[in-house]
């Protein structure tokens, strides 16, 4: 978590999902602030967007609207 916050402040983390395919452990988050929805991947010590999106929600993730 603190190396996703470091890295984006301004986001808070809404999902995460632990990947292992035998060999490596990858997570996939989706990141949130107000305007934006990020989703990442992380592997390695590395992050990289799969896709970024804008949040019309007024920063109201799945995981959030499911509470």
């Amino acid at each position: 978590g603190e190396f996703v916050k470091k890295r984006y402040p301004d986001y808070k983390i809404d999902v995460v999902t632990e990947v292992n395919d035998g060999q490596q452990t990858f997570y996939m988050l989706q990141i949130m602030n107000p305007e934006h929805i990020k989703v990442l991947t992380i592997a390695d010590g590395r992050i990289d967007i799969l896709e970024e999106l804008n949040n019309g929600s007024g920063n109201v993730g799945p995981a959030e609207a499911a509470r």
